[in-house]
């Protein structure tokens, strides 16, 4: 159990802080594990922060099919869900910058504006083309404007992909279910707001469903943005962690 029972925000930080979330580099023993427990607890310590979650509170690591993370709050249950949005072909591509390309920039136009099929689904970049790349060092691509669409889709199948968890595994209906994403996406530059209007927008479908995760949380770098269906908030993050042992950010 990753926190046993908290009473108080002093004591839910002194719990927080004392878990190592240290994520290993790329090709160095990185694991989902790290990328989840980094997730949850920075998102529980902002939550907390904000005064969205009730004492007392406790924190345990589950194992399929049920949620990642069960949260206790008082006298309710929330199963939290943590995933990461990302597209494989740009996480092989930091793979490789980490283990074989140190020293190589990486052209991030290469993935962004994605390319689409017919059917609309993501066409990836060659393994070949973003090697070539790293290999020459040197920027390829013409650059990128407005990658807020592309953000949002990738965000939208970050969403789909665990709501077909949902509804083959997560059967009890006394348990609230949330999200936890961790944005990791080729989009530099995208304007805030714009995107979460759009992403919005893109929801207001989802939350007709009979059943969905009641929050959402999408993590992009030190932010934390909660949508449900009244619309979204964005939170600072609470990095208890920053001070007490010098963790790496998880952007890469």
């Amino acid at each position: 159990m990753l926190i046993e029972e908290a009473h108080s925000l002093e004591s839910l930080c002194a719990g927080l802080q004392n878990i190592d979330i240290a994520v290993p580099g790329r090709g160095k023993g990185r694991e989902n594990k790290h990328r989840e427990r980094w997730t949850i607890c920075r998102l529980v310590a902002t939550l907390a922060a904000n005064e969205q979650l009730r004492f007392p509170l406790s924190l345990d690591r589950r194992s399929p099919p049920h949620p990642d993370y069960l949260l206790s709050l008082n006298s309710s249950a929330i199963g939290v869900e943590v995933t990461e949005a990302t597209y494989h072909d740009y996480s092989r591509c930091l793979d490789l910058l980490g283990s074989e390309y140190p020293l190589a920039c990486l052209d991030v136009g290469l993935f962004v504006p994605a390319r689409y099929d017919a059917s609309g689904n993501r066409i990836p970049v060659p393994e070949s083309v973003y090697r070539s790349q790293l290999e020459q060092n040197t920027l390829v691509s013409e650059g990128w404007s407005s990658p807020e669409p592309d953000w949002v889709r990738a965000i939208r199948a970050s969403i789909d992909s665990k709501q077909a968890r949902l509804l083959k595994y997560y059967q009890h209906a006394s348990v609230t279910n949330w999200l936890a994403i961790k944005s990791n996406l080729p989009c530099e530059g995208i304007e805030l707001k714009k995107a979460m209007n759009a992403l919005c927008d893109e929801l207001k479908s989802y939350w007709q469903e009979p059943r969905h995760f009641e929050q959402i949380f999408i993590e992009r770098g030190d932010v934390i943005i909660s949508i449900s269906s009244r619309g979204w908030t964005r939170f600072e993050v609470n990095n208890l962690w920053e001070a007490a042992n010098g963790t790496s950010e998880l952007n890469a």
